[in-house]
């Protein structure tokens, strides 16, 4: 199953349980009229992470909580993995970096990324071994996380890109 189908998954399943769903108000087209709501309108917004980066960046967020999750490694290699990412997003983001977020999946990682101030070579190179032995085994290093409005990311695209051309 796509991550698309699992978050349109997701929202069919809380409607049709009875629960107060919205997606995000640029979507609301694909989920009928007056279904979509501005973050600030809502009470609690969840994001499906599509990647184990996105998932280290999302769950890092103040109050965020991990709903569900994925992954095919064994639990301290997830765990292993998740630091890494972690560390690596921080150093990205103090130096300035943004732009590099996307490449952590990517086996161009160490690459894109050598030589960035406060980034550890050897982090990079372990990721990339996990990330390499996730896709081995299959599936995805995945989750749902949920958040209060005033800390969801208004947009995460930098955090799907997988290449270096964007």
């Amino acid at each position: 199953m796509s991550l698309i189908a699992l978050q349109r998954g997701i929202y069919n399943e809380l409607d049709r349980s009875g629960i107060s769903v919205s997606v995000d108000e640029n979507l609301d087209y694909q989920f009928g009229d007056r279904r979509g709501a501005a973050a600030k309108d809502v009470e609690q917004v969840w994001w499906v992470a599509e990647n184990g980066r996105s998932l280290a960046y999302l769950s890092s967020l103040p109050g965020a909580e991990i709903i569900a999750s994925s992954t095919p490694l064994e639990r301290d290699e997830e765990r292993e993995a998740a630091t890494l990412e972690r560390r690596i997003l921080d150093g990205l983001v103090a130096a300035h970096r943004e732009d590099l977020i996307g490449m952590l999946d990517s086996p161009l990682a160490a690459f894109a990324v050598g030589g960035v101030p406060g980034i550890d070579i050897r982090d990079v190179d372990r990721l990339a071994e996990l990330d390499a032995k996730a896709l081995k085994e299959g599936g995805c290093r995945c989750g749902v996380v949920a958040m209060r409005p005033d800390v969801a990311p208004v947009d995460v695209n930098w955090l799907s890109q997988s290449d270096l051309v964007s």
